[in-house]
């Protein structure tokens, strides 16, 4: 049974639709719509449940791999933020939200919508950057227009709107939306959340690898060494002899685990069954959510012993 949206209206007047100030009501349109639910609700930091008001936008750690989301921009130890999503109400089961009815809590359990219509009637708006021309918590109506742009705070996961895709608030903010339709009767806006128009993943220096030799380990046939990355991801592995050509691909793939005292993703490995007295050069490739970096290290000699 489909329960989002202003038809509920029309079958059953006891449920709650949220009053002038509301935001983040969902409008299931022929089913168009794609929502999905989360694991945990956190503060940028991950060490606690963090609290989102309902119509502003979470993120995700692409590094972790899971279902986390969080209320700002993920600020963990190698973390590679993206958007996760704008929380929206139910009114259907609005008896399981808090007693304002405005914000969805970590003990508890709300949908994000990661494409769909959404309607937003209170809000931020930014007009100019430079000059700063803005409105806070104004009745959106008076000041958006069908085709304004909605953004999400890279800072707090706050939503605000301004008129074009180039005038936002801070480097990093996210565009995920535009109003596609301006109601007169609830004095509301419609957004479309389209993962479309979303931007790329940033890049972040912690992608890189690098590559530390253990000279004191080297042998006549072995050269052990080590491999850090700022984030999670996966390290593949390559070897030759400064003099040949082509690099030899090392089995299998590896998986960096954290080490607290680096503050970074480590993963240790030994070349064998080398030649003595030959210098190699060792590569190493990281593949993370900000996609692939390479680290070389050359002419690393095994000893004439």
């Amino acid at each position: 049974m489909l329960q989002n949206g202003k038809t509920l209206s029309m079958h059953n007047d006891a449920i709650y639709k949220g009053d002038v100030t509301h935001n983040g009501t969902l409008l299931k349109l022929h089913e168009n719509s794609y929502t999905i639910g989360y694991s945990a609700l956190l503060t940028p930091n991950g060490k606690s449940a963090g609290t989102v008001k309902f119509g502003n936008g979470v993120f995700l750690n692409l590094a972790k791999k899971n279902n986390n989301v969080y209320a700002g921009e993920p600020t963990e130890t190698g973390a590679i933020p993206a958007f996760g999503g704008i929380m929206i109400r139910e009114p259907a089961v609005a008896s399981g939200y808090p007693v304002l009815n405005d914000e969805i809590s970590g003990f508890q359990h709300g949908l994000l919508c990661r494409e769909g219509f959404v309607v937003y009637k209170k809000g931020d708006v930014l007009m100019s950057a430079s000059p700063k021309i803005s409105y806070e918590d104004v009745e959106l109506f008076d000041y958006v227009y069908q085709n304004y742009c909605l953004w999400i705070a890279k800072a707090t996961g706050k939503a605000y709107f301004s008129p074009k895709n180039t005038i936002y608030a801070n480097s990093g903010d996210i565009f995920v939306g535009r109003v596609v339709e301006i109601n007169p009767d609830d004095r509301s806006v419609t957004v479309y959340i389209t993962p479309a128009i979303q931007s790329n993943t940033a890049d972040i220096a912690g992608a890189t690898p690098t590559i530390t030799v253990d000279n004191d380990g080297i042998t006549n046939t072995e050269i052990p060494f080590s491999v850090s990355l700022g984030t999670e991801g996966t390290i593949q592995l390559f070897y030759k002899a400064h003099a040949d050509a082509n690099y030899t691909a090392v089995e299998g793939t590896f998986t960096p685990v954290y080490d607290e005292v680096a503050d970074a993703y480590l993963v240790d490995y030994k070349l064998t069954g080398l030649t003595k007295n030959t210098a190699y050069d060792i590569k190493a490739q990281a593949i993370t959510a900000c996609g692939v970096a390479t680290d070389t290290e050359e002419s690393v000699s095994t000893t004439n012993v």
